[in-house]
């Protein structure tokens, strides 16, 4: 019972020093948390993201592998596959991603990551296809039309980039990304 008060405690502290930025007294109280409860998620959270967030992307991927051992859910792997994509383990990450697609075909912000690193590593027709895959589960996410506008914005294959914002558009007119590719896309067409 004491213990539990212990760990709340250290909990509020890992928030507040986690919240103010001071990562290395966040993990300092992720580890007295983990004295008590080497289980507890929460603090396996904080302490993977501090890790990164100071640059130590190998001891931040050992603690997601413990949150994946506990808890395989999609939102653990999506921050597996997103560690191993930043230590630039391409291979292992997109594999995790597909799995995660999956397993959970509506996941956005899967799909998303996939297409930033794929994007980082100029994999335009990989992103493409991606989208198209997306898109055949996920009908009703601009995601799924704004990522190929802005690769074919780039591309300069402005047709197509036009068609693909205008249904983001119509899906969300007030997206934000898709309105600043809209306007990319007219600016060069004049």
């Amino acid at each position: 019972m004491f213990d539990m008060f212990k760990v709340k405690k250290f909990l509020k502290l890992l928030k507040q020093s986690a919240s103010e930025e001071d990562y290395d007294k966040a993990i300092g109280y992720a580890d007295c948390i983990l004295e008590y409860d080497e289980h507890n998620l929460e603090a396996l959270y904080y302490k993977s993201d501090c890790l990164a967030k100071l640059g130590d992307l190998d001891g931040a991927l050992n603690v997601a592998n413990l949150v994946v051992n506990l808890n395989p859910s999609c939102n653990n792997l999506l921050i597996k596959a997103t560690l191993m994509a930043n230590k630039k383990n391409y291979d292992l990450a997109f594999s995790i991603f597909d799995e995660i697609l999956e397993k959970c075909p509506h996941f956005e912000e899967a799909f998303i990551n996939k297409c930033h690193f794929l994007y980082m590593l100029k994999k335009d027709d990989e992103i493409l296809e991606l989208s198209q895959k997306f898109l055949h589960d996920n009908p009703n996410s601009p995601s799924a039309f704004d990522i190929p506008a802005f690769i074919y914005l780039q591309q300069e294959e402005y047709d197509k980039a036009l068609d693909c914002v205008n249904k983001a558009l119509e899906l969300n007119q007030d997206r934000e990304i898709a309105k600043g590719i809209k306007k990319d896309i007219l600016e060069r067409i004049g």
